[in-house]
């Protein structure tokens, strides 16, 4: 009976071990697959600008660090969304280091858009973090840039002053600059390009002009490659009496 009870008390012993290794076995792998702290992979910094051309979206790297080609690109028309790798959408000598960099444009066909909205995500596969996030077309946050024609001031005989309001948006700065002709005639003449920033308003004194005549003129403003027009607006100048 001794050595029994003996053997039993032994078992039990044995037995609270096991229960004890198994509880610390589950916990440990609870730890390991959900309390483990994060992945120290640091999140790319990057600037990127983007805008429709067209039917397409353009996404240009403007700063920072280069981006993998595996990074990825999702794009929601609507209530569609695809994706892809940024290395699909860059030409041949733009991915031939295999990095996504500073100057390089990709582009994406969205094909008919109509008045839907058009949105782009880039996703850093290796950090898991969203890097670039914008409405492109429709809805209330379009950041296009934008340029409106206003009227002209200080009109006389000989001269005017050019006015207009221009607003660059997300895409942060680019060049301004008006086109005007007489109304009568089919050739403009352009004033220089202005580099600007921003959103602000901006004028131009043109003289040498000639009295009594009608004038058409426009705003203009060049962001990357792309040229928007104003509102084209008349003056007339005075006769000089």
């Amino acid at each position: 009976m001794k050595i029994k009870r003996a053997d039993d008390a032994v078992s039990e012993i044995l037995g609270t071990i096991l229960l004890l290794l198994i509880v610390v076995a589950v916990f440990s792998g609870i730890y390991a697959f959900v309390l483990a702290p994060p992945s120290d992979i640091p999140q790319p910094f990057v600037t990127i600008t983007g805008k429709m051309e067209g039917t397409n979206i353009a996404l240009t790297h403007r700063g920072g660090d280069p981006l993998p080609l595996s990074s990825l690109l999702s794009v929601t028309v609507g209530n569609s969304t695809n994706s892809t790798i940024i290395g699909d959408c860059l030409d041949n000598a733009s991915k031939d280091d295999g990095q996504w960099n500073i100057g390089e444009k990709l582009k994406y066909s969205v094909g008919c858009i109509a008045n839907q909205e058009v949105r782009a995500l880039i996703t850093d596969v290796d950090s898991n973090s969203a890097l670039f996030m914008k409405v492109l077309h429709g809805g209330e946050t379009d950041m296009t840039p934008t340029v409106t024609t206003l009227n002209a001031t200080n009109v006389d005989n000989k001269s005017a002053t050019l006015n207009m309001f221009y607003d660059f948006k997300d895409y942060g700065s680019g060049d301004v600059r008006f086109a005007y002709k007489k109304q009568s005639e089919g050739n403009w003449t352009n004033t220089s390009w202005s580099p600007k920033q921003g959103l602000h308003s901006y004028h131009t004194h043109i003289p040498n002009l000639d009295g009594e005549t009608t004038y058409e003129f426009k705003a203009q403003l060049r962001y990357d490659i792309t040229v928007i027009s104003g509102e084209t607006k008349l003056f007339t100048t005075t006769d000089g009496g």
